[in-house]
């Protein structure tokens, strides 16, 4: 099954399409329930293929923003410091 939705391009702000894929469509082995999502934008030719089951990007390519050398490990005190700055964050926007 393959659902289209028009939301507004993370990179540029146009307008852009989001497809979300199913079960039916093969298009990635890695992908648990072959649940993937893909979000382009023809103005800024922004493009993200991810997971939606683990989050995990299976290809991206946005024009402008630079990609990071080393590839970044996640361990339980970076999700903890991650969180805390989410939640200080959300603190403030309810003041």
């Amino acid at each position: 099954m393959h659902t289209h939705l028009d939301i507004y391009c993370p990179n540029c702000g146009s307008l852009a399409q989001r497809h979300l894929f199913d079960e039916g469509a093969a298009i990635c082995q890695s992908c648990p329930d072959q649940q993937v999502s893909q979000t382009e934008c023809p103005s800024c030719d922004y493009l993200l293929v991810m997971c939606r089951k683990n989050g995990k990007v299976l290809e991206a390519y946005a024009p402008g923003i630079t990609a990071i050398a080393e590839p970044l490990t996640c361990s339980t005190s970076s999700l903890m410091s991650a969180r805390r700055i989410v939640d200080l964050a959300l603190a403030s926007v309810a003041r």
